[in-house]
């Protein structure tokens, strides 16, 4: 996939994602934010609702007031006057004071004067709570006098009769300053009923109905869609009906403190529709900034940073294919790409340069060895390999420097864009590719021995397992490895790092071999002793004690045309663009470096065995560090 195609990718996810969490947002927390703000108001219009019942409940207690502490009342109670009657308690009274309930009793509860009266049948009617001569002593409206309250305090609420709820009020009946003695009892009451239902619904505007406490309101409040409030006011109770209804349930006690009446108010769901049109408009126009904010920007990374990269990709696939060095990219931007441009450019130039050198020193050392041809061949394969080495080290010098300027170029570049931009992709690539390309060159100077030796006793088996547990973390599942050492294996000789080198590049050698199968790497370590250097095929070692490495995989080994050549530097029976083939022309300089010797045994498909003598010495020296 390409550059502009990734990020055209990631800006598409980057603006979705973006949506969803703003949808998200909304939906979760501002929402929801809504929806309790809502039920907030629909509780607060239930308790104006209740707040309307109680103030009818206050007016009327302070009519029974002022009709208690009257001196007419009193002496009514002591005398029962007909005049008292005639011109109070007529029927224009109980309709002009809205009143349903009138009863006058003295202080043992005998009635002196009662009716209950259904104003909109203008007739009188009878409750078992109110008859006629007495009230019972227990009657929750009688008052009765105490012994450290010589007047008893009023009652006011809603009591359950049959013909319905009613509110209802007592007060004590006194004279007119208020003074005693107590002479008894004044009870006014009104049905809380379909009118004055209406009249409190037009005076709050808010839609209700009510029901006696032991009859439910229809629907019946099912338990998955009722839950408390807690926004403050308790006692209510909410029930969502469906996105354009709830209810507000509450319960009314009477004045003996059991429920009298069941009240719900029907709430129109105005503000969470309102909010759910807001929210999916909202989304909708953030999603249309976001597409055409994304479209901009893709536009821009394409003219400054996708454009120049694609030019630059480019070039150097041009120069891949052709092979033709003097070509050269001139960006016109001043940026790090135009900077990385301008160092490929520079490093194009030194190849090329260093390109001719090389053919010159090539056409010189072919003209060396046609001269050179007919003498002995192992005289010749000696001068071969001196002339590569001395050209491998000039090689890897000149790398070296190039390869310094391009990592240094690429780190530089680095530090100059921000963490997140997709061309640090291309500049971790760049330094990765450079990397492997330094350990290339290092091998090229460690196969040209241009290096200090610095040999002392050295235990071989430790750092055979290091490079095992190094090679096993790589392969997994797919290689097994077998380490065998012999008892007293005797330290050798030689330079920590030159051993670390050998060991790891028959490791990868053995590891590349049996790739494409269930593969076997055994490796052991034993003491021999030569007497004689023909006693080893092809070892050719002096006499004295050695430690023999050998290394043994079931790869598909290699045929027998390829024997002769397999030390020679940069042959490969692979895809050249998987390896260099240095590894075993590395491993028998190093070898041959140690003192030791190298010999190999390997037939198509049945494996390879490699044996590795190095000169054994008197004691193991100091562990080596870094190893």
């Amino acid at each position: 996939m390409s550059i502009r195609k990734k990020m055209g990718f990631i800006l598409l996810c980057a603006g979705v994602c973006f949506c969803v969490a703003t949808y998200g947002i909304q939906r979760l927390i501002i929402l929801p934010g809504v929806v309790s703000l809502e039920q907030d108001a629909a509780v607060r219009d239930a308790a104006r609702v209740v707040n309307a019942i109680e103030n009818e409940i206050h007016h009327l207690s302070s009519l029974a007031w002022d009709w208690a502490a009257w001196d007419d009342t009193c002496d009514f109670v002591k005398t029962g006057s007909g005049d008292y009657i005639a011109s109070n308690l007529v029927f224009s009274t109980f309709t002009g004071n809205h009143l349903n309930l009138l009863y006058i009793c003295d202080t043992n509860g005998r009635v002196i004067w009662g009716k209950t009266y259904d104003l909109a049948e203008e007739k009188e009617i009878h409750t078992d709570l109110f008859p006629k001569h007495a009230l019972p002593t227990d009657h929750p409206l009688l008052l009765k006098k105490g012994n450290s309250t010589p007047v008893p305090a009023k009652i006011k609420g809603i009591l359950t009769t049959a013909a319905g709820p009613m509110a209802v009020s007592a007060a004590p009946i006194l004279t007119s300053n208020e003074t005693g003695p107590f002479r008894g009892t004044l009870i006014m009451g009104r049905f809380l009923d379909a009118k004055m239902a209406l009249q409190i619904a037009t005076q709050t505007q808010v839609d209700f109905s009510m029901a006696p406490a032991s009859r439910p309101p229809a629907p019946v409040v099912s338990k998955k869609n009722l839950r408390s409030h807690t926004g403050g006011l308790d006692n209510y109770q909410i029930e969502i009906i469906d996105k354009n209804l709830l209810n507000v349930h509450c319960v009314l006690l009477d004045v003996s403190g059991n429920p009298a009446m069941a009240l719900t108010a029907h709430i129109q769901r105005t503000i969470s529709k309102k909010s759910h049109e807001m929210i999916h408009n909202s989304v909708l126009s953030i999603f249309m900034a976001c597409a055409g904010i994304l479209i901009l920007l893709l536009f821009c990374l394409t003219k400054t940073i996708l454009q120049p990269i694609s030019q630059l990709n480019n070039h150097v696939r041009e120069i891949r294919k052709t092979g033709d060095l003097s070509k050269r990219l001139n960006l016109a931007t001043k940026d790090e790409i135009g900077n990385l441009a301008d160092a490929c450019n520079d490093m194009l130039a030194r190849l090329e340069q260093t390109l001719q050198e090389n053919m010159k020193m090539t056409a010189q050392l072919q003209a060396d060895y046609e001269n050179r041809k007919k003498t002995d061949e192992k005289i010749q394969r000696a001068l071969r390999m001196e002339a590569l080495t001395t050209l491998t080290a000039g090689i890897a010098h000149n790398f070296n420097n190039l390869l310094t300027i391009m990592l240094g170029s690429a780190e530089l570049a680095a530090t100059k864009i921000p963490n997140n931009a997709p061309v640090r992709d291309l500049l971790k690539r760049i330094e990765k590719a450079g990397i492997r390309a330094k350990e290339i060159v290092w091998q090229l100077i460690r196969f040209s021995q241009r290096m200090e030796n610095n040999f002392y006793p050295v235990q071989l088996d430790a750092i055979v397992k290091k490079e095992i547990q190094e090679m096993e973390s790589m392969a997994g599942d797919r290689v097994k490895f077998i380490f065998h050492l012999a008892p007293d294996c005797m330290p050798v000789s030689g330079d920590p790092d030159q051993l670390h080198v050998v060991i790891r590049n028959l490791l990868a050698n053995a590891m590349e071999s049996v790739k494409d199968r269930p593969g076997v790497i055994a490796i052991a370590l034993e003491n021999i002793t030569v007497a004689d250097g023909a006693e080893i095929a092809a070892a050719n070692l002096k006499k004295g004690n050695y430690v023999c490495l050998t290394l043994r995989d079931n790869g598909r080994g290699i045929d027998s045309p390829h024997m002769e050549r397999i030390f020679d530097p940069y042959f490969t029976t692979k895809d050249f663009s998987l390896g260099a083939g240095m590894g075993l022309a590395v491993v028998r300089g190093l070898v041959i470096n140690l003192n030791g010797a190298i010999t190999v045994d390997s037939q198509a498909a049945k494996g390879t065995v490699v044996n590795v003598y190095l000169p054994a010495a008197a004691a193991a020296g100091p562990a080596p560090e870094n190893t």
